[in-house]
């Protein structure tokens, strides 16, 4: 799928170039194309999960792939827990506060630190709707 975007991509963008030469006052890479930064990102994409899936199987080969769980959801984990000790830090800050982080994610893993969910506004107001609609509940 990486390579089939990567390569529509290409010849999207080579078969706009071949119309604005036959057609050089309706057509233009400009007007009938993506953004050059937009083009370029999604080229970067397509080249970076083949090479994600190259490396992995050089170097993971005994690990499945499972390219959904290589998002950036640990690291914005990382970054509140970092915001929940200390709110404004630095870099050097941040390097004394790994240990505490490791800490509290290994409490939060062997059940050490509980937190109550706090209820959402969308439940509460669910809940009041169904005890103005059935009082009896």
């Amino acid at each position: 799928m990486a390579m089939t975007s990567f390569f529509f991509l290409r010849f999207w963008r080579k078969h706009i170039l071949n119309l604005s030469e036959i057609y050089p006052d309706f057509i233009s890479l400009k007007k009938n194309f993506l953004a050059d930064q937009s083009y370029s990102i999604l080229i970067s994409l397509a080249e970076s999960i083949v090479l994600l899936v190259k490396a992995h199987r050089e170097f993971y080969s005994s690990v499945p792939l499972l390219s959904w769980m290589h998002g950036s959801e640990a690291v914005e984990h990382f970054f509140g827990v970092a915001r929940q000790i200390n709110s404004d830090f630095t870099y050097a800050d941040l390097i004394y506060l790994i240990p505490k982080i490791a800490q509290h994610s290994k409490a939060l893993r062997n059940n050490i630190i509980i937190y109550e969910k706090e209820k959402s506004v969308r439940e509460g107001i669910i809940y009041h709707i169904i005890k103005l609609l059935l009082p009896s509940i």
